[in-house]
């Protein structure tokens, strides 16, 4: 199991002055996932420099080894002052890749995380047939990451509530009107559209950014917002791996006001 603490309890935090205790992050998801078998490898990440002092060792009393990697820090280079954050998704996924290279015995692998960070990794573990289970909170599971890994998400608001913190992007106001034209035009002229072929179309021109963290933010939120619905579709490439295809959601009253005003309808 890899948990990314420093993230879920970020996220269960909020605006509290208090961070939750370890035992009240861990001992539900552990009670969980011991329904799956043995938790044999048990790590624990986060920028524990932040967290009170006891907390490393309430991890470690629960079985868990503390991963520490830095969340952020200010340096200078050359006269110019940088910054480095999130170092967790990373160390957590070069732990995973190595445990998976170099332990002899078949193990399946359990990321608990409130971030949407570990696309790569999933992906190269299922290309070495690696089973995963992904549990994080329903807002910020990635659908990129649910596509690849080809199995239903355990969302942690079943297990330790509902997150606190504000959802990513959540007071980002989005004008959705190039998007859904976009959508809109794709759909008139292929009959379905593919969900990664529709991200990768993303640019300044539909107000997102040109990174893939940002074209996947920008999917997840018209998701969130229901400007689109996802629908599974047989895959004619790979028939073992559906397709994710993407459909304007008509029902919205979003999308209902920019299709009257594009096609001046009453």
């Amino acid at each position: 199991m890899f948990l990314d603490y420093g993230s879920v309890s970020a996220a269960l935090k909020g605006n509290d002055q208090n961070h939750p205790r370890p035992g009240e992050i861990i001992r539900p998801v552990v009670e969980e996932f011991a329904k799956l078998g043995d938790l044999v490898h048990r790590y624990a990440y986060a920028d524990w420099s932040r967290m009170p002092h006891d907390m490393v060792h309430q991890v470690e009393a629960l079985g868990f080894t503390p991963v520490f990697a830095l969340t952020r820090a200010r340096y200078r280079k050359n006269g110019m002052e940088s910054g480095v954050r999130k170092a967790v998704p990373l160390a957590l996924a070069l732990d995973a890749l190595e445990l998976a290279l170099t332990d002899g015995t078949p193990l399946k692998f359990v990321f608990v995380t409130g971030d949407r960070e570990y696309y790569e990794v999933v992906e190269r573990l299922r290309r070495n047939d690696v089973p995963v289970v992904l549990a994080a909170f329903e807002r910020s599971l990635s659908v990129d990451v649910v596509e690849i890994s080809g199995v239903e998400p355990v969302f942690l608001d079943n297990i330790l509530g509902p997150p606190k913190s504000p959802a990513p992007g959540q007071e980002k106001r989005i004008d959705w009107a190039p998007f859904i034209k976009l959508l809109l035009s794709l759909e008139l002229r292929y009959g379905y559209v593919g969900y990664r072929g529709l991200k990768d179309k993303l640019d300044a021109s539909v107000g997102c950014g040109n990174s893939e963290y940002e074209r996947r933010r920008f999917m997840d939120m018209a998701t969130q917002q229901e400007i689109i619905t996802l629908e599974k579709m047989t895959n004619p490439k790979n028939p073992e791996f559906p397709l994710t295809v993407c459909r304007l959601n008509r029902k919205n009253p979003v999308v209902q006001n920019i299709l009257r005003s594009s096609l001046k309808i009453g």
